[in-house]
């Protein structure tokens, strides 16, 4: 059961010894941690009393040990977003993270963006809910149009995977033609295009709209012939286009990367923007120390869906190369 961080527990214990104040209150003390220990660490605050008699005198000890936690919160449209979650984790060993991927609504790319935003201000203030001190939209989809809403909204940074691929994409030395493949709702929004002709306007950017490569990504059809044959059907106008770097606008697609690395042409530069927003992060958290400070490193990342299938679990094994345990969300959706 999810108990909030806020929520304090009372553990009171009498005890009448000989010993000395300071050799006492340090003993009870351990014992009293190694006891409270799994209550803490599901972030709950421990407030301890003691008193004893030394001599003649009752002495009393109070304070508060405090097992308040907070973590990276990263939401998607699915389990393509754990692909972040695994760079943010290789990036920042240690920092807990929470993940929920909107199985059960998936996929985010064929809503309409007014759909779009509602699911991320959900998916968000349930991540707040369990902890999260900074948001990570790990979506395209969401993050072309529910950025500025959830920064205007939420009062914890939030970070999202389209800018940092974007400045790969300027940093490298292209030759200034750039394709972008994602979902329907990010090639309609021109994120990438904009975003890229803001910092190189002499850059020309082509967008091709890659709605079937997400539902075969989430039914683990990884290497399937038909999928091979989408791909291919995909990618055809853009090297008509004779594009010199392709950015994967979809954080499905990296699980698809050999399979487009090798239909695109191995001369083109393929960017992937979980690698991009876990540098970012990362760096944004060594300007800012204090917040690192709240950001618990104790602990066990939490991974929550809004559906539990049995691809989706193999598919979330094979980012991590370990065991996963999707937890159901409950919530008005699942219920």
């Amino acid at each position: 059961m999810f108990l909030p961080n806020c929520q304090d527990i009372g553990v009171y214990y009498g005890a009448k010894y000989p010993e000395t104040e300071k050799f006492r209150k340090s003993r009870i003390r351990r014992l009293l941690l190694r006891s409270c220990q799994k209550i803490r660490s599901s972030g709950v605050n421990i407030r301890l009393g003691f008193s004893w008699v030394v001599g003649n005198t009752c002495l009393k000890y109070n304070t508060v040990i405090s097992g308040s936690y907070k973590m990276i919160g990263i939401f998607d449209s699915g389990v393509g977003g754990m692909t972040v979650a695994r760079a943010i984790e290789k990036t920042l060993p240690g920092r807990r993270l929470v993940y929920f991927g909107d199985l059960a609504r998936t996929p985010y790319g064929s809503k309409s963006a007014e759909t779009i935003r509602k699911y991320a201000l959900e998916n968000s203030e349930f991540l707040l809910q369990k902890g999260a001190e900074v948001i990570v939209i790990a979506c395209n989809s969401a993050a072309s149009v529910a950025s500025g809403l959830l920064r205007d909204k939420l009062s914890v940074p939030v970070f999202e995977v389209v800018t940092p691929a974007v400045r790969q994409v300027v940093s490298m030395g292209s030759r200034g033609r750039i394709g972008i493949i994602g979902t329907r709702a990010t090639i309609k929004s021109q994120i990438y295009e904009d975003k890229i002709k803001k910092l190189r306007p002499d850059f020309k950017v082509f967008g091709q709209p890659c709605p079937l490569l997400v539902p075969l990504v989430e039914e683990g059809w990884l290497n399937k012939r038909e999928t091979k044959m989408i791909v291919r059907r995909y990618l055809h106008s853009l090297k008509l286009k004779n594009i010199d770097t392709l950015v994967l606008g979809c954080t499905h697609y990296p699980l698809l990367k050999k399979l487009i690395q090798a239909r695109i042409g191995r001369q083109i530069r393929v960017i992937d923007s979980s690698r991009a927003i876990a540098a970012e992060l990362a760096f944004f958290l060594r300007q800012n120390p204090d917040l690192v400070k709240t950001l618990s490193s104790a602990g066990e990342n939490e991974y929550y869906v809004s559906d539990v299938t049995e691809a989706a679990q193999a598919t979330a094994e094979r980012i991590f190369g370990r065991r996963i345990n999707l937890q159901l969300r409950q919530g008005k959706d699942n219920a």
